[in-house]
């Protein structure tokens, strides 16, 4: 239901009219009563409105309160003007004939009470927050009868002043007052918590939401990054991939952030696994940073072999030798000496290294494992050069002079 439908609902059962042109024939002792001309001509009116003819009652209307001078009289035509105007989407009108209505202060309490909540709602629907919420809080205060519908729309009204701890409770009370409560209302309590640092509160919240509603996708989505937010990152990947799995994830985004969240809850094996399969199934572009991050996570999972090929893709993107490198030291972790100094030496023919005497490091530090000590000093020399490695590769090269001649002397 759209807002103005909502309103216009809410105006044909507060209003009255109908009701009260009735009591009004027989009120003479206990209460105020129509005039019978203006009775036959609101009752007329009522009826052009339910034919929907919308300007013929309201130029009657006008044409009858220019004649009536009893506030009572007055009062129920502004009210049924308001009525009209409603209907007819023209909230400025209606709520002027409703202010006019009370500030009469002829009518009964109860329909009083209720052109005060229809004010209220107007009020809202015309970003009038501040009118909206005192009409609507005096409203509830004074009627023990106020509804769900009411406490939502009073929450709605604090959310946009930014009232967000009375519009919790609120929206918190309308929800209590139904049964089943519209998605809306849940919608609006999580907005207010997350807005107010309330992530606690809204990670309950959500969990109702991902039960009741398991194939809205975007309550999975804010649940994760509720977590996130509490540092709670193995249940934002636990939650994530109950949606993966439920097939709710398409997009690449939606995908990457689901590999990113996992390597933050420590699990990059199973981050790896569903980015290899979906660099497989081309919902993740192959490019050069998304095989990195394969590569990243399989390091981190002590796949070795699965990181150094996923490098190598990497590798094929780049127009620099940083994939080559990374091949490098991985190859020396795992003691492939012959690979490490290949993969060094091919990073160092691509270029464009951020640090050149690193890749010149590895290299010489291969070379002396396989007892290639020439090379080694050759490669230590370069690395020297650069600031960054010259400490470390001078004692390198100290060490690779004593293996030559140690192996010399044997």
């Amino acid at each position: 239901m759209t807002g103005s439908q909502a309103i216009r609902t809410l105006v044909r059962r507060v209003s009255l009219v109908a009701g009260l042109l009735a009591a009004s024939v027989v009120q003479a002792a206990d209460g105020p009563t129509l005039q019978r001309s203006t009775y036959n001509k609101v009752e007329a009116a009522h009826k052009l409105m339910e034919q929907g003819r919308y300007d013929r009652a309201l130029r009657d209307m006008r044409a009858l309160l220019q004649d009536t001078e009893r506030d009572y009289d007055r009062a129920v035509i502004l009210q049924t003007m308001a009525y009209a105007h409603v209907d007819e989407n023209d909230y400025p009108a209606a709520i002027d004939a409703f202010e006019r209505a009370i500030a009469l202060d002829s009518m009964p309490p109860a329909p009083t009470g209720q052109m005060r909540r229809a004010l209220g709602r107007l009020y809202a629907a015309t970003d009038q927050h501040a009118k909206a919420r005192d009409m609507l809080e005096a409203w509830i205060a004074g009627n023990d009868r106020a509804d769900a519908a009411d406490y939502a729309a009073l929450a709605s009204v604090y959310s946009q002043l930014e009232a967000y701890a009375k519009g919790i409770d609120a929206i918190r009370k309308a929800i209590r007052l139904q049964g089943t409560p519209p998605q809306s209302h849940y919608q609006l309590l999580v907005a207010m918590c997350f807005e107010s640092g309330r992530y606690a509160e809204a990670a309950d919240v959500l969990e109702t939401l991902v039960r009741r509603w398991p194939d809205e996708k975007r309550y999975w989505t804010q649940l994760a990054n509720v977590y996130i937010n509490l540092d709670a990152h193995t249940k934002a990947h636990a939650t994530l991939k109950l949606a993966y799995r439920k097939d709710l994830l398409a997009s690449e985004s939606e995908l990457l952030n689901l590999v990113r969240v996992g390597m933050l809850a420590g699990v990059p094996d199973q981050a790896a696994r569903v980015l290899d399969a979906e660099l497989e199934s081309g919902r993740i572009e192959s490019n050069r940073e998304n095989w990195a991050l394969l590569a990243q996570a399989w390091s981190r999972a002590r796949e070795t072999d699965a990181a150094i090929r996923a490098y190598g893709k990497a590798a094929e993107y780049a127009d620099d030798g940083r994939y080559q490198l990374r091949q490098a030291r991985l190859h020396m972790r795992e003691g492939d000496w012959a690979a490490a100094a290949e993969t060094a030496q091919a990073a160092l023919e691509r270029g464009g290294l951020e640090s050149p005497g690193q890749a010149d490091l590895l290299l010489g530090m291969a070379r002396v494992r396989q007892e290639r000590y020439e090379e080694a000093l050759q490669a230590f020399g370069r690395a020297q050069r650069h600031d960054d490695t010259a400490s470390e590769a001078g004692k390198w090269a100290r060490y690779a002079e004593r293996r030559r001649s140690a192996s010399r002397e044997s």
